[in-house]
């Protein structure tokens, strides 16, 4: 039985551009898993270092494996699972304290969102994935606080979003544990993103909900510190004497600049004991790293120096665990058990799809009960909430009248009104990026319209391949409102009309129209761009009349008419384009899709219904 040790969560994801990678390829797609384990629990012990972990403790994170596994199937990314126990001791920066560390192991599924074929398979191209984790008796190891630790003492702290702070507090409401999630009724936080480290969404499950981690008070670091900076000195001066056998002269003049740094640090901790004095029963929250600003006379709890005033942080908990869950965790039942899952962004599909399969599909009840209730489940096994496949049902309503007369027209190419589209869904034939905030374009009736007409804020919008090539003469138009009050300097509204895909992203033929409102009456304005393999040609913006954002509802037809080489766009009437030669004869278009970009102010969608292309 192989196991692995715990490794930092650190900022490893840099999606640039890899050879052989075609995200589109699977994106929608249940890629699944490497290997579907069917863990069968362990067979003996197994000891490493300072530690020994039972056949009990091992089979455990099989059962965590297997339920993991059935809960969720890798979509957008290819799955595989792997074990792990307490980290070993090392030599370097907190890896020299993991001696102290409480007996902890778990399992890990990593999804592979890199992929290429290999033989017909998917295979990762690289090691970058997003991340799930289920684990006993862990602590948050990339937030251990290194400087208050000792060979004996362990100290940590899990950070948290300042609310005071707009963009933080909707970081947190969109990435938060959902109410109707099993896993709401737990203890669960979001750790944001913090230097190298990654954002975690993070549950805890304990006996009635009492938490494992203790915070300390500010005399108990106090106190604390009397004993860890001689401790720490003394792991200064022996690394000295080993990195200089042979050269005592070298070690003294070390070894002396090292004490006056630890008088230093002294001295600031003295004043520290004396300037909180009265608050020493306060809970304490560390700003800083201990020594270096110790002796460079700055306040550890404040992150000031240490005679400025200033607000006192609580933002970074001073965290220890509780020595009755302590003493216990080297037994065969985990006193505490740790859901953890990061790596991605709600606006990617993968990472969406693995953070809705936890908090849909897993039963963090059935979890707690295993381990804290025994008796509630009557020898009950494990099964999902939900199927790890489960896709909502799409439901279709009747065409419309327009619709119905446009597919007995013969020179109607396409038509699309969303009449057949349920309101508040993603429109019935057409793909939809998630936005920055993880929503899709989806239908609905903006105030003062009628019809069914798409939202799109921040997405890009396709419709579903066409199976055919565009006429090489047509007309197409499509209607576009925004409200009343439409914030000015939002990128506006693309249409991009493509052929010949070269690569994902990238089209061999380009017609791109975007228009944009103006503000207050003022007029708005469009531009047109076209690609081939021949030509760019990039038209300066020019002005919409009357298109702006004053009225309660702002609506505008746009036209763009391709007749042999002469491209013709029209904005409510008004020929705003009129190319000559704009295309080389007999250029192939074979799709098209909408964009908005978004700046993340509150009026900014754009709504888009009647989409129409006509043979000429």
């Amino acid at each position: 039985m192989k196991f692995f040790t715990i490794t930092a969560i650190v900022l490893c994801h840099c999606y640039t551009s890899v050879a052989q990678y075609n995200y589109d390829e699977y994106k929608q797609m249940y890629v699944g898993w490497i290997k579907i384990y069917n863990y069968k629990g362990a067979l003996n012990p197994v000891t490493v270092e300072n530690k020994t972990y039972s056949k009990a403790q091992l089979s455990i994170v099989d059962s965590f494996g297997n339920w993991m596994q059935a809960s969720y199937t890798p979509k957008g990314s290819l799955g595989d699972m792997k074990k792990y126990l307490s980290p070993k001791t090392g030599m370097y920066n907190d890896d020299v304290y993991n001696k102290v560390l409480p007996h902890s192991f778990g399992v890990r599924a990593v999804s592979y969102v890199f992929l290429k074929k290999v033989n017909n398979n998917y295979t990762p191209v690289n090691n970058l994935g997003n991340h799930w984790a289920i684990s006993a008796n862990e602590i948050p190891l990339n937030y251990r606080l290194v400087d208050y630790c000792t060979d004996k003492a362990l100290y940590f702290t899990l950070p948290s979003y300042n609310l005071k702070h707009d963009d933080e507090r909707q970081e947190l409401a969109l990435y938060d544990v959902p109410s109707h999630s099993s896993a709401a009724k737990y203890n669960h936080n979001v750790v944001p993103r913090v230097g190298q480290f990654l954002r975690i969404n993070q549950v805890l499950l304990s006996k009635n909900n009492i938490s494992p981690f203790v915070q300390i008070t500010i005399g108990e670091a106090l106190n604390h510190l009397e004993t860890v900076l001689p401790f720490k000195m003394e792991e200064m001066l022996a690394i000295i004497r080993g990195n200089n056998i042979g050269r005592p002269q070298e070690i003294a003049i070390q070894s002396e600049q090292v004490r006056k740094r630890f008088d230093k640090a002294k001295a600031t901790l003295n004043l520290l004991k004396e300037k909180y004095r009265n608050r020493r029963n306060e809970l304490a929250f560390s700003k800083s790293y201990l020594i270096s600003d110790l002796e460079n006379d700055y306040d550890i709890f404040s992150g000031l120096k240490i005679d400025e005033p200033g607000t006192y942080g609580t933002l970074d908990p001073i965290l220890k665990i509780k020595p009755e869950f302590e003493k216990l965790c080297s037994t065969d039942k985990p006193q505490w058990i740790v859901v953890r899952w990061w790596g991605g962004e709600l606006n990617n599909e993968a990472f969406k799809h693995m953070h809705e399969s936890i908090i849909n599909n897993f039963d963090f009840d059935y979890l707690y009960q295993f381990f804290f209730e025994p008796e509630k489940l009557n020898g009950r096994k494990y099964k999902p909430l939900r199927s790890p496949v489960y896709e909502a049902p799409v439901i279709t309503k009747e065409k419309s009248s327009a619709t119905k007369r446009m597919e007995t027209d013969p020179s109607v190419f396409y038509f699309d009104d969303f009449s057949t589209t349920q309101q508040g869904s993603t429109p019935t034939g057409w793909n939809s990026d998630l936005n920055a905030i993880s929503k899709k374009a989806v239908v609905k009736t903006p105030a003062g319209e009628t019809g069914n007409w798409f939202e799109i804020i921040g997405q890009n919008v396709q419709v579903n391949e066409l199976g055919k090539n565009l006429p090489q003469n047509f007309t197409m138009s499509f209607d576009a409102c925004v409200r009343k009050d439409f914030q000015w300097g939002v990128p506006g509204l693309e249409l991009f009309i493509v052929g010949n895909k070269k690569s994902r992203t990238v089209y061999e033929n380009k017609i791109r129209v975007r228009i944009r409102p103006g503000f207050s009456g003022r007029d708005g304005w469009a531009v047109t761009n076209i690609e081939t393999a021949t030509k760019n040609e990039f038209p300066k913006e020019v002005a919409i009349p009357g298109f702006s954002n004053d009225k309660l509802i702002n609506k505008v037809q746009v036209v763009i008419r391709k007749q042999g080489t002469q491209l013709t766009v029209w904005v409510e009437n008004n020929k705003l384009f009129d190319i000559n030669d704009a295309l080389p004869a007999n250029t192939v278009f074979n799709h098209f899709y909408f964009s908005n970009g978004r700046k993340g102010w509150e009026v900014e969608e754009f709504y888009i219904s009647n989409i129409k292309i006509k043979k000429e």
